[in-house]
């Protein structure tokens, strides 16, 4: 873009506004209150909004993202603006594929491989710097207890067959013994660095191969190397993408498959039609076992637009060769289904105590909840908001979706892509929840793939009309943008995991192995911290542990475990309220907790709950907008 001269005092006046926000923005952020409170999920966590956990925000979630949007996304704008026009553009290059480049002397492949590089290396830091194979997620324990019992030659643990009156979170019970309620894909891939500690450092070695894939099927769609390099880009480099691959969460391995099939697709309609329908079908049938209510939407979309255009084609080898890739997996899955349920299209997650149900009307079955079409825009609201903060760390991540559109949508080879985006919202919107939120809108992290290859279009081709703003505008974000949104959530994932991890370890560090420890489940003597329900944040269940940890339940459970494991030291453990306020781990060996032990569940339901900052600040009440404005005056 071609800035005419601008005088001193404009270009004086924007730098002192933008300096002005940027002091406002960090003392916002600093004046944000911290503490347990800041992790404080399960206080009524569906109604009212917008200060609902699992449907909306805690008080420091939704104040960064307004904060960010308001006051540092101006600020990084103004600064975008005054370097481009003090510092102008450099005179276009041509990279090796003979493209407008930005920056002379990188072409697109080594801009691929330098997003590739840095990416691996964040999600290294988090993933063995911070978590260090630590859960923050029930899921997560859920996943490496599975993978932990396959590690063995397992699919249940049938040497234990007694079945709690109070059941764990996540955790099934078949006629075989005790197993979890999700599929063996994610489980699979978690095996290798179960030995290591670390059972989702497979998740790091699937960034390369991501990336190098969707290199290769972005250009083969559009045509262009250097779009297909800020689509790796701008998949990569999302703190969204790095922060949830370092957590055991099935995400990364099924966005993964989706762009292993996209690349597949991309063969199999080009020059290798065999070998694409087998990565394609492959690819899509192994994705079902990982997260299948990702893969039916977003995977059915393109696996049904290949299959019509091989027929199309008339290409009936490779079509049929498609749909049996595809078909073995869905044999593993009922014959898996079969094992566990008993039923070959019941699949293991229908097995748990929770009654929540798909779609629209009673979630639970009793009439405390009714998830309704106007509910679901308010999840899709909170998920576009989240998406916007956390898919590039920009305060303005949308902007590059909507540049898009303002341009006439140039560009090729992203109807699929946006279809199958659209399938993903279409089939959320009839789930009362918008998941977990610890590491982005994970219920929308496929929308990864549509977003960046719309984003990269965009800049494609505002690099070709606004060449110095652009490059000044992706430096300024990058840098104040991508990377103090990182330093946040790093900072906020060191919390959580303190919270969490402190306590556990420090009971943990009191048993003299072999130990089984007994952790208490009853609401009234446990703590709800982040999003582990399941109340303590390891699950070792297998015989080679040194302790191995179950929830207390009912006696006759209890007497089962004692006897299941008569030669390990048995210790009990729960919280205790200290003073009022003040609730600490409290850890007895079995023998001098028998009263406690032997007390049938449910006695006691009340739940001790940590308030939330939304309650300390009374924003549950009429007329929480003015109190909600006055805080963040404050």
């Amino acid at each position: 873009m071609a800035f005419p001269k601008r005088s001193r005092l404009l270009k004086a006046m924007v730098l002192l506004v933008v300096g002005c926000l940027l002091f406002l923005y960090w003392r916002f952020q600093q004046a944000l209150p911290g503490g347990l409170q800041e992790f404080a999920y399960q206080d009524r966590i569906l109604e009212p909004m917008p200060f609902a956990a699992m449907r909306g925000f805690t008080y420091q979630q939704l104040s960064g993202h307004v904060g960010r949007l308001f006051l540092l996304g101006p600020a990084l704008l103004g600064l975008a603006w005054l370097l481009a026009s003090v510092v102008p553009g450099h005179r276009s290059a041509r990279g090796r594929s003979g493209e407008r480049n930005p920056f002379p002397g990188l072409s697109p492949s080594r801009l691929a491989a330098a997003a590739v590089a840095l990416s691996s290396l964040c999600t290294a830091w988090v993933l063995l710097g911070i978590l260090q194979g630590r859960a923050i997620f029930d899921d997560d324990l859920t996943y490496a207890m599975q993978a932990g019992y396959y590690a063995h030659g397992m699919i249940t643990d049938s040497s234990f067959l007694a079945v709690p009156a109070w059941k764990e979170h996540f955790t099934i019970w078949t006629p075989t013994g005790p197993s979890g309620k999700y599929l063996f894909g994610e489980p699979l891939v978690q095996v290798p660095g179960l030995y290591l500690g670390i059972p989702a450092l497979a998740h790091l070695f699937m960034i390369p191969l991501m990336g190098l894939a969707w290199y290769h099927a972005v250009r083969r769609g559009t045509g262009s190397s250097s779009v297909a390099a800020w689509a790796v880009v701008l998949v990569l480099l999302s703190p969204m993408l790095m922060l949830t691959t370092a957590t055991g969460l099935s995400h990364t391995t099924a966005l993964t498959c989706l762009v292993l099939a996209g690349l597949g697709s991309a063969w199999a309609l080009q020059e290798r039609p065999w070998a694409g329908a087998a990565l394609a079908g492959l690819s899509l049938g192994f994705g079902l076992t990982v997260r299948p209510q990702t893969l039916v939407p977003v995977g059915g979309v393109l696996g049904l637009v290949l299959l019509s255009r091989l027929l199309r084609r008339r290409h009936l080898g490779p079509a049929l060769l498609l749909c049996a890739c595809t078909g073995l997996w869905l044999l593993a899955i009922g014959w898996y289904d079969h094992r566990l349920s008993g039923s070959w299209s019941t699949l293991p997650w229908f097995l748990t105590d929770l009654t929540e149900r798909y779609g629209f009307g009673d979630v639970f079955g009793d009439g405390t909840w009714y998830h309704s079409p106007y509910k679901a825009l308010e999840n899709l609201a909170v998920s576009l908001l989240r998406f916007n903060g956390w898919w590039l760390g920009w305060p303005l991540s949308l902007l590059p979706l909507l540049t898009w559109l303002l341009m006439g949508r140039p560009g090729r080879g992203w109807a699929v892509w946006v279809a199958a985006g659209v399938a993903l919202l279409l089939f959320n919107a009839a789930y009362y929840s918008t998941g977990v939120s610890d590491t982005g809108p994970v219920y929308y992290y496929e929308l990864l793939l549509p977003a960046s290859l719309l984003g990269a279009l965009a800049l494609d081709a505002a690099l070709k009309r606004w060449r110095a703003f652009t490059v000044a505008f992706l430096a300024v974000s990058a840098l104040g943008g991508t990377g103090s949104f990182l330093a946040e959530q790093l900072s906020r994932l060191q919390r959580l995991v303190g919270y969490l991890h402190a306590p556990a370890q420090a009971v943990l560090s009191r048993l003299e192995p072999p130990a089984l420890l007994l952790v208490e489940s009853m609401p009234s003597e446990s703590r709800f911290v982040g999003w582990v329900p399941s109340r303590f944040p390891y699950r070792y269940r297998l015989d080679s542990d040194p302790v191995v940890t179950f929830p207390r339940s009912d006696p006759d459970y209890v007497a089962a475990l004692l006897k299941r494991y008569p030669h390990r030291n048995c210790y009990y453990t729960r919280w205790v309220m200290e003073s009022p306020t003040r609730q600490v781990p409290e850890l007895r060996p079995c023998d001098a907790a028998w009263d406690l032990l032997s007390r049938p569940p449910g006695l006691e339901q009340k739940l001790v709950s940590v308030p939330s900052t939304a309650q300390l600040l009374h924003l549950r009440e009429p007329g929480w907008q003015r109190e909600l404005l006055r805080s963040w005056v404050r």
